[in-house]
């Protein structure tokens, strides 16, 4: 019984700990991720998918910035951002809650401020035709004011429902039917 109790426990800190860590999600499937950043400092959600230089691809999720406070700073959350990055063999470090390192090849998908539409689901639909090949998809919030000087203000995300597709160079129209 003492086994069992053992085991249970450290799944169950291991479920809470890779809340707080960049974690894979799958294409195509309902997800439901959150990320946080505040200082500069923060995490990410990150989805594997092999993305090649010059074929153009789909990119539609659900998206949502909250804070952590009920009445967040303003000013620092107008300066904030959501982004989505391509990367490949990205250094991340988990207990320091630092960003990724992107490298020189890593390339901007989308970014917004993070104030426009803020507390409010908004599905996103993107095409991008990227310039390296990669590996990854990075979508993670920047909040570079200070947490301390803002009154405690954290800048959070919320990702559902990620789908990568790659978009056909058949272009169809009703004239050729």
């Amino acid at each position: 019984m003492k086994n069992f109790l053992l085991t249970a426990a450290l799944l169950l800190i291991g479920e809470l700990m890779c809340a707080q860590t960049n974690e894979s999600a799958s294409t195509d499937k309902e997800t439901n991720k959150w990320a946080w950043s505040h200082s500069n400092l923060g995490n990410g959600i990150n989805v594997d998918f092999n993305f090649e230089k010059d074929k153009t691809y789909e990119i539609t999720f659900w998206v949502k910035t909250s804070s952590n406070i009920s009445k967040p700073n303003k000013k620092a959350i107008q300066q904030s951002t959501i982004n989505i990055r391509t990367a490949s063999n990205t250094s991340y470090n988990a207990l320091e809650y630092t960003l990724p390192n992107f490298t020189e090849y890593s390339e901007v998908v989308w970014s917004q401020k993070a104030s426009d539409k803020f507390n409010q689901w908004q599905q996103k639909k993107i095409y991008f035709t990227p310039e390296y090949n990669n590996m990854q998809l990075w979508f993670f919030p920047l909040m570079t004011a200070k947490a301390n000087d803002n009154g405690g203000t954290r800048l959070e995300m919320e990702i559902e429902n990620i789908s990568i597709k790659t978009v056909s160079d058949k272009q169809i129209s009703l004239s050729s039917l």
